[in-house]
């Protein structure tokens, strides 16, 4: 127990030295689909994000998707000492299996926000995302998430 209390108070006083645009983040989102995200940035712009989630509507399934996003900081004027709260907007590809009836891929269109804590490693975030089903059939869906992640460097 007294192992686990050093390591909360190392990771609580280290926040200031993590950044939430560099390294691997890892959280949970809610919404459709509800499950795990993943972000890894390529550089302070580029990032990949990976979500593995299980949907809550009819004819539950699962969701396994990966993007390439772009990040725009000066949409917003923030003053240098406060948060920071990027657009972002991508691409990527949508794995869907069912419970009942066939699987479907599709390409992903992102679009959301973050916000990023600037005394600690964390982010919130919020991502709206048409898909195009392209098989077995053609069609639209949506996924829409809210979600934190916790960096690590």
């Amino acid at each position: 127990m007294k192992k686990i209390a050093i390591l909360i108070m190392f990771v609580v006083i280290s926040g200031s030295l993590f950044s939430q645009h560099q390294g691997l983040g890892l959280g949970i989102r809610v919404g459709e689909p509800t499950g795990f995200n993943a972000k890894y940035w390529m550089n302070d712009r580029n990032a990949f994000s990976f979500n593995l989630g299980y949907a809550l509507s009819s004819n539950s399934r699962l969701h396994i998707s990966a993007d390439y996003l772009y990040h725009l900081y000066d949409l917003i004027d923030i003053p240098e000492n406060q948060n920071s709260v990027p657009f972002f907007y991508g691409f990527g590809v949508r794995l869907v299996t069912r419970e009942i009836g066939e699987s479907s891929v599709g390409a992903r269109g992102v679009v959301g926000a973050a916000w990023f804590l600037r005394e600690t490693p964390v982010d919130i975030f919020i991502e709206f995302a048409p898909v195009f089903r392209l098989f077995p059939s053609t069609g639209i869906d949506f996924d829409a998430a809210v979600g934190a992640r916790y960096f690590f460097q």
